[in-house]
C-alpha cells in the first residue's frame, strides 16, 4: 500500500503509372533544354509497388494462380502478401479489380507491419507493466466506504492476483497485508469463514511490515500497526458478539 492509503472501513452490506511532367524550359547559348521530373503518383487506394515491374500495375485477381502468371512468378513473400491481401479485400466486400497487383502486396505489407509494431508494443506494455499500482488499486477500492461487501471481495482478490507479480519486495509485503485484511473484512461481512485465516495470514505480514529493515520506523511501517491493531480489534468483537 502506498504512503497515505486509507485504513479499512467495513462497508455497509488501383496506382497509375508514373508521368513525366514538363517544368520548363531554359534559355541557355540559344538552346532549350527541357527538364522532365518523373512524379510517382499514388492512387487513393494504395501505393505502387516500384520494386517490380510494369506487369504488377495490371489488375488484380482472386485467382492467384493467374496473378502470379501475369507478373511472371511471385516471389515467396509477394505470394504471401498477395494471398492474405486479396483476403482481406474480399472480406471487407471490396472488389480486387479496383486494385492492381502492387497494391494487393503493398497494402497487405503495410497493414503486417501494423500487426507487427502493435505485437511489439503489447510485449513491451506487458513487460513493463506496473502490476505494484494495480494491486493498490484494487486494495482502495476494497477499502471504499462505498463498496460494499461483494465488490470489497472482489476487489481484494483481484488485488492479490495482481500483487503476485508485483516485483517490489516492500510494496508486495505491504499491499499482501492490505489485501488480505480486505479479504477477511469482506468475508466475515458475507459470512465466508475463511475470514479468519485470511485475518492471521494479514497480521502476520503486517507484523514484518511493521519491523522489515528499509520499512522499519517509517510512515507505512505505522499504517501496517494500525491496521493490524483494527483486525485485531474487529475479530475480537466478532467473537464476543458470536457468543
Amino acid at each position: 500500500m502506498n504512503p497515505g492509503a486509507p485504513t479499512y472501513v467495513p462497508p455497509p452490506p488501383g496506382a497509375k503509372r508514373p508521368n513525366p511532367v514538363l517544368l520548363g524550359c531554359i534559355g541557355c547559348g540559344g538552346l532549350a533544354l527541357v527538364i522532365f521530373v518523373v512524379l510517382g503518383i499514388i492512387g487513393a487506394i494504395g501505393g505502387s509497388h516500384s520494386g517490380h515491374s510494369d506487369a504488377f500495375r495490371t489488375k488484380a485477381t482472386v485467382n492467384e494462380r493467374v496473378a502470379s502468371e501475369r507478373v511472371g512468378g511471385f516471389s515467396d513473400d509477394d505470394r504471401n502478401y498477395y494471398h492474405h491481401g486479396i483476403q482481406h479485400i474480399v472480406n471487407t466486400h471490396q472488389n480486387p479489380g479496383n486494385f492492381t497487383i502492387a497494391q494487393v502486396i503493398d497494402q497487405e505489407k503495410a497493414r503486417e507491419e501494423q500487426r507487427q509494431k502493435a505485437a511489439e508494443n503489447a510485449r513491451y506494455a506487458a513487460e513493463h507493466h506496473d502490476y505494484c499500482a494495480d494491486a493498490n488499486k484494487q486494495e482502495h477500492i476494497a477499502a471504499a466506504k462505498s463498496s460494499t461487501y461483494r465488490v470489497a471481495y472482489r476487489a481484494a482478490v483481484a488485488g492479490l492476483a495482481a500483487n503476485e507479480k508485483c516485483t517490489d519486495d516492500n510494496e508486495h509485503l505491504i499491499n499482501q497485508g492490505y489485501l488480505l485484511s480486505m479479504k477477511a473484512l469482506a468475508e466475515h461481512g458475507l459470512g465466508d469463514e475463511e475470514w479468519r485465516t485470511d485475518f492471521n495470514q494479514a497480521n502476520q505480514l503486517l507484523v514484518e511490515c511493521q519491523t522489515k529493515p528499509g520499512l522499519y520506523g517509517t510512515r507505512p511501517a505505522a499504517e501496517c500497526e494500525t491496521q493490524e491493531k483494527y483486525n485485531i480489534s474487529a475479530e475480537t468483537n466478532w467473537d464476543i458478539e458470536s457468543r
